[in-house]
């Protein structure tokens, strides 16, 4: 199951011409012939650094270690697309204690002078026109929508995560290193609990919206939200059947063929049932895809 959804855009030539005909060549052409319309006198100006760094999320020391990754005794019957059991070992690394959220991000877009399309460095970060976005600009300035400030940053590219992390001097988790954090060294199908209503936002309690980061119990590293709430990108590049993931942490964001490379998304979101929330879960969706369960955290290396 991959996830996707139409791209809406502003400009309806350019609609047209994605929807028409869903090539991917087609699409991609489309969305750099958008980016090309956009004046870049805003996002050529150098990043406030200081902006960006004084609205960090809070990272978690994630000791190290091997652990059996994918579907375990615990996760059930409910595997589909779960990598099959196997030894897995990561080093020590810092994870967002939450997701990163709407001001976090608004704070991002604002230190790299990104303009109101929501393009930055010929990329996509997020679907400003999507109806479910908690953000808008006004005034030059990006700011969440109200009593959205905390809610975790939807809608959002997985190049639009990554811009983020790589700019506040981190990177997207590998999945490994996202489902050890998630299952915080016990044997629970969510993170934190065998019972998701007590750690995750999801179909049978959300009331089929988003809600504040860190509202509900945390795993055992004192992470919230790994399980519900909002899809998390993460760093490898999905292939299915269960094989063997590539970690793309390193590849170039500027490379065009990246466009239509898929990446992991962990965790399930507010809308889901609750076996896609399980720890053991992968999902997988295009770079430039957006929606509104999709978000992101941020890892660091340990230092």
């Amino acid at each position: 199951m991959l996830k996707s959804k139409p791209l809406l855009l502003a400009l309806p030539l350019l609609c047209t011409a994605i929807l028409a005909d869903g090539q991917p060549n087609k699409r991609n052409f489309a969305l750099r012939k958008m980016s090309s319309l956009i004046d870049t006198t805003q996002s050529a100006q150098p990043v406030d650094y200081a902006l960006l760094r004084a609205h960090l999320p809070e990272m978690v020391l994630i000791n190290g270690g091997s652990f059996t990754m994918g579907c375990t005794a615990e996760q059930g019957a409910d595997c589909k697309d779960d990598l099959p059991p196997q030894q897995a070992s990561v080093g020590s690394f810092k994870l967002s204690k939450t997701e990163i959220t709407n001001a976090q991000y608004c704070h991002f877009l604002n230190a790299c002078h990104v303009d109101g399309y929501g393009w930055y460095g010929g990329r996509r970060m997020m679907d400003v026109f999507d109806v479910g976005i908690q953000i808008h600009y006004v005034n030059k300035q990006w700011q969440p929508k109200k009593n959205y400030a905390n809610h975790p940053m939807v809608c959002v590219t997985w190049f639009g995560a990554d811009a983020y992390c790589r700019t506040a001097g981190g990177r997207l988790p590998s999945q490994a290193e996202w489902e050890f954090a998630a299952r915080g060294g016990g044997k629970n199908k969510y993170s934190g609990s065998n019972n998701l209503r007590k750690v995750g936002w999801y179909a049978g309690n959300s009331g089929n919206r988003s809600h504040p980061i860190a509202t509900l119990h945390p795993n055992e590293f004192g992470l919230y939200d790994m399980s519900g709430n909002v899809w998390e990108w993460c760093s490898d590049v999905y292939v299915p059947d269960g094989d063997k993931d590539d970690d793309d942490k390193d590849d170039d964001p500027a490379d065009p063929s990246d466009d239509e490379v898929v990446h992991i998304l962990r965790g399930g979101g507010w809308y889901d049932d609750e076996q896609y929330c399980r720890v053991s879960f992968r999902d997988g969706s295009t770079a430039n895809t957006s929606d509104n369960s999709n978000g992101f955290r941020m890892a660091m290396d340990a230092r």
